[in-house]
């Protein structure tokens, strides 16, 4: 499994390197971009898990559900992102700066969820996935320049041939 990942990671990394242009890679490093997608798709899996069976399996209330998630994820994608995607953790000072940007990209995302499901009548599955990719293109940006800023792992650096 872990290989597998390995090679999704290399191979996506050349992918983004050869069509992003080069300022963007300044601000979207390729290797680190896709690490953090997998660490946060595989934890949006895992809510996305947790959301249906609480809600529809176990019958809360659809907030309630995400909240629960949203607590069992965080602590699992900081662990993912401090050891996997930047290499380092950043001790309290950064856990606490991580969980203040995940409340509040997340305060954004409830709002825009209970939005689409109330107002718009989206279906509360197809509201979580569009949640999770607005708030992985920010928190990526926040994680970046505030959390793990100056905190670079060293990763071969991916280069347009």
């Amino acid at each position: 499994m872990i290989k597998r990942i390995t090679i999704l990671t290399d191979w996506l990394t050349v992918i983004l390197t050869k069509i992003l242009p080069d300022r963007l890679l300044t601000i979207f490093p390729p290797e680190r971009l896709v690490r953090f997608c997998i660490v946060g798709g595989l934890g949006g899996a895992l809510g996305l898990g947790i959301v249906y069976v609480l809600t529809d399996i176990a019958g809360l209330f659809y907030l309630v559900s995400s909240v629960i998630g949203w607590i069992i994820v965080s602590y699992l994608v900081y662990l993912g992102n401090c050891g996997w995607t930047f290499g380092k953790f950043v001790g309290i000072k950064g856990f606490g700066k991580f969980l203040t940007s995940r409340a509040a990209t997340t305060a954004v995302g409830f709002s825009l969820g209970a939005t689409l499901v109330s107002g718009f009548h989206v279906w509360y599955i197809a509201a979580f996935v569009i949640v999770a990719a607005v708030m992985a293109i920010a928190n990526f940006l926040i994680a970046t320049q505030w959390i793990w800023r100056g905190k670079k792992k060293i990763i071969k650096n991916a280069k347009k041939t």
